[in-house]
């Protein structure tokens, strides 16, 4: 990590910038700790990932039992995603994705860091990094997210084009890891690359402007260099293992018909989507998302044009790209965290260069006061969260569930869960009968899914089968009696109008 810091900074650190270096890095190292005690994959924590992220570990299981993502674990996010929860339980089965999400965060603060320090002093540049840190703690929803693993890659990438458009500083090294970074995030989601769509066409813009046509074609070489080091070996790897044309049906195909149907399908939708994550009356921290974008109006109008005209249409693109679902979900937004940096710094640089002395201190005083309570808080709960790191931090019925199937079912067996519930293969360390390891809402936006699930199901006979509270389908009501599955646990409740969870087995076995 302090070579990541050294390679981004285009002048020689002397000896004496040393100590200052080195407290930079344990303050940004401090700061991911505490922050990432958000994550349920914490070592102190322990707990019940979210629905997508135990999606992600139960592709990463089968793949450590020989099984290939797309062509036997249905999912329709980028491979990189499941190759990093890979990587991560390979690491630890427990607590080693938390490790790269430290890695990820603790690079994601670096990038913010370098952008606001092209403009600002460090203090301010420090402030700005707990500032942009209320955003993410707002997006983050547990973690271990595409948008998450995105945000180091946009971050540096950022800061890479904003020294180029300013000072005209770049070289070899900055272009590969610039176009890298667009390779990985094409492998996590491609409705993240409004970095590398905006600034590389500014960047085509300026050198065409300056006739710099040598210049470009060398900036092309490098930049498609690294994009191609990160994705020709995973397109290799799935063509290898014969994933490539459920990986190109799943990532595309499907995503487009996600985007293109359901409730979030029109546009109108997506122009509230887009309001969502404007709207402060969400979360009180989406005034600062506000707050960079009138900075850059503002700043477009008074200095800098090209530059901050540019700004402002990536953060334009960059909302409406997220909303291209129509769904508001918060984890989009993680990409913003990024985003919104730069423009606050320059505007406080802007004004600072006035001599508006008193709005400065304002600045620092809003941001201080705002920010400080929020990082306190969480210093506050560390020692609960460690004094309590032994205990059981898993829900009952997740527990329940897995004793079940551990007291019924061997590791060789195959089980299957109706419904959305990954974290169940995960703890229970089963792979999942059929291609299709959950069934909603995939199976909402493609009925041929249903169809598909249920013809597998029949010709597997899986062990086991648990039903998820509050789902329900008459079919797989008819699956179970014609088949023979009869029910060996139930979830204890007191409303009768809910539907329990239940565990079934195969009759005979």
């Amino acid at each position: 990590m302090p070579a990541l810091l050294k390679m981004l900074t285009p002048k020689t650190q002397s000896t004496r910038n040393a100590l200052p270096q080195l407290a930079l890095i344990l303050f940004l190292c401090l700061c991911s700790f505490i922050f990432l005690l958000k994550s349920p994959m914490h070592f102190w924590l322990d707990s019940d990932a979210g629905t997508d992220q135990s999606v992600f570990q139960t592709v990463a299981l089968m793949m450590q039992k020989g099984y290939m993502p797309y062509l036997d674990s249905f999912d329709h996010k980028g491979p990189l995603i499941y190759l990093i929860n890979y990587w991560g339980m390979m690491i630890n089965k427990r607590h080693g994705i938390w490790i790269i999400e430290f890695i990820a965060i603790w690079i994601t603060y670096a990038a913010i860091y370098k952008i606001a320090r092209l403009y600002c002093s460090k203090v301010f540049s420090c402030i700005l990094v707990l500032t942009s840190a209320m955003l993410l703690a707002d997006y983050f929803k547990h973690g271990n997210l595409t948008e998450e693993y995105a945000m180091p890659f946009i971050g540096v990438s950022l800061y890479i084009f904003l020294d180029f458009l300013i000072s005209q500083k770049t070289n070899a090294f900055r272009l590969f890891l610039c176009g890298f970074g667009f390779g990985a995030v094409m492998m996590l989601r491609p409705n993240m690359i409004s970095v590398w769509f905006v600034f590389c066409t500014a960047v085509l813009t300026d050198c065409l402007r300056r006739r710099l046509f040598l210049d470009l074609l060398i900036y092309l070489r490098f930049f498609l260099a690294g994009a191609c080091i990160i994705t020709i070996p995973i397109i290799i790897w799935l063509a290898h293992r014969h994933a490539l044309s459920a990986f190109i049906e799943q990532y595309f195909l499907f995503n487009f018909l996600y985007s293109s149907t359901g409730m979030g399908a029109s546009l109108s939708t997506k122009l509230v989507c887009v309001l969502t994550f404007l709207n402060p009356f969400v979360y009180s921290s989406q005034l600062l998302t506000i707050t960079a974008i009138i900075s850059c109006v503002f700043l477009c109008l008074k200095r800098e044009r090209f530059l901050y005209g540019v700004y402002a249409m990536y953060l334009l693109i960059t909302l409406l790209l997220m909303c291209m679902s129509g769904y508001p979900f918060n984890h989009y937004g993680m990409i913003l965290v990024p985003a919104i940096v730069f423009p606050m710094a320059s505007f406080y640089q802007f004004m600072l260069s006035r001599r508006r002395y008193a709005f400065c201190m304002l600045c620092i005083f809003l941001l201080g006061g705002i920010t400080l309570p929020s990082w306190f808080s969480s210093l506050k709960d560390m020692p609960g969260i460690y004094k309590a790191r032994n205990e059981e931090h898993h829900s009952d019925i997740v527990l329940s569930v897995c004793q079940i199937i551990a007291e019924t079912s061997s590791p060789e067996d195959c089980i299957s869960v109706f419904g959305n519930w990954d974290i169940i293969y995960v703890l229970s360390d089963r792979r999942h009968a059929t291609k299709y390891s959950y069934q909603f809402p995939i199976g909402q936006v493609s009925p041929a899914i249903m169809e598909s699930y249920y013809s597998e199901l029949a010709e597997e006979l899986p062990m086991l089968i648990i039903l998820q509270s509050e789902r329900s389908d008459p079919r797989m009501d008819s699956f179970i009696k014609a088949h023979g599955y009869e029910e060996i646990w139930r979830e204890e409740i007191s409303d009768p109008s809910q539907i329990p969870a239940r565990v079934l087995k195969r009759a005979g076995i």
